[in-house]
């Protein structure tokens, strides 16, 4: 059975991973919230690297501020999802938040990494949790993520070229497939 899902804030770090887990589930169509669709559309391929053919055709991305409650309710009602994911976040490059926010030193810890250090015998003993990642495999998956990403960017550079070859050409030259 085929399910629809919609996730607003799809072209974030969480929502480019949620994209790419319930496409690869082959019974999903997915429909996506942003602020700007190409740049959206940027974001996924890069972070999921490439979409194949069958997955593109069960992605959907809307235009729609989410402040905009007439258009983002219209939209919902329009999609009818059996699952709405909101990750969506606003974000205003270059707002200094020190003018609006008070911090309290009592509250502040170390950032360095080398000080942040996890038990994972904590969350098994409160918990019954077990991580299902050990730090290699954690590093694999983070190889795996940078050399997808870098061949999906060498593509579309491939492509850029064969578009501007064809734009000065006439339009007459045939397109590549990388």
């Amino acid at each position: 059975m085929q399910r629809r899902a919609l996730i607003m804030g799809i072209a974030g770090q969480d929502g480019s991973y949620l994209t790419e887990l319930l496409l690869g589930k082959g019974n999903y169509e997915v429909h996506g919230i942003v602020r700007c669709e190409q740049a959206a559309r940027q974001s996924l391929r890069a972070s999921c690297g490439p979409i194949n053919e069958d997955n593109l055709e069960r992605l959907f991305i809307h235009d729609c501020g989410l402040l905009n409650q007439l258009a983002t309710t219209e939209l919902v009602r329009r999609i009818a999802p059996d699952e709405i994911y909101n990750l969506a976040a606003q974000s205003y490059v270059g707002l200094n938040y020190r003018k609006f926010v008070e911090t309290d030193a009592r509250y502040l810890r170390p950032c360095g990494v080398e000080l942040s250090r996890g038990d994972a015998s904590k969350a098994h003993a409160r918990l019954a949790w077990r991580p299902t990642t050990d730090f290699r495999g954690l590093v694999e998956l983070m190889v795996d993520a940078d050399v997808r990403k870098t061949r999906w960017e060498q593509s579309q550079t491939l492509v850029a070229g064969a578009d501007s070859n064809r734009l000065e050409s006439g339009g007459n030259s045939q397109r590549r497939s990388a």
